[in-house]
C-alpha cells in the first residue's frame, strides 16, 4: 500500500497523520455499479522517534506498508490457512457422519479460531518489527 497523507497533529511522542483509504476497486471504471468502491478518511498515529525528518503540521507525507519477510508466507496465512481449516472441517466432520447443521457450526467455528489466529500473527509481527509503516516527507 502506497499513499499520501497529511501530518493533522503533533505531540509530545507522536505524530498523527490523516489520509484517504480507499478500496481496492475504487479506481474501476465501473464503481457506480459497485457497492465497493468508497474512500473515507482515517488517522493514523506515528512515534516521532522513528521518523527521519523533522515533522511540521500540515506536512504532507508518504506511506508505505513495509514486510520483512517471505509474501508468500504471508499470503498463505490470509487466505490459504482460513480456507484450508474450513475445507479440513468439513471434510473431517462429514467424514464422521455428522449433520449438515452441525458441519455448518463447525466450519464457522473453524473460521473464528482461524482468523483469530491470523489476529495473533499479525500483532507478533509488528511487535516484532518484520511489518511496520513506513513514513517519508514528500517531496514538493
Amino acid at each position: 500500500m502506497h499513499t499520501s497523507g497529511t501530518i493533522k497533529k503533533i505531540d509530545e511522542s507522536f505524530i498523527y497523520i490523516s489520509y484517504f483509504r480507499k478500496s481496492a476497486c475504487s479506481e474501476c471504471h465501473n464503481k457506480k455499479a459497485c457497492l465497493e468502491s468508497d474512500c473515507k478518511e482515517e488517522q493514523i498515529k506515528i512515534e516521532k522517534d522513528k521518523l527521519d525528518f523533522v515533522p511540521e503540521k500540515n506536512m504532507s507525507v508518504k506511506l508505505s506498508i513495509d514486510y520483512y519477510g517471505s509474501p508468500i508466507k504471508l499470503l498463505f496465512l490470509i487466505y490459504g490457512f482460513p480456507v484450508l481449516s474450513l475445507l479440513l472441517t468439513a471434510i473431517i466432520m462429514q467424514s464422521m457422519g455428522i449433520g449438515e447443521p452441525l458441519i455448518l457450526l463447525g466450519i464457522l467455528l473453524s473460521l473464528i479460531i482461524s482468523l483469530s489466529i491470523i489476529k495473533i500473527f499479525e500483532k507478533k509481527l509488528v511487535k516484532e518489527k518484520k511489518i511496520g509503516i513506513n513514513v517519508k516527507k514528500q517531496k514538493v
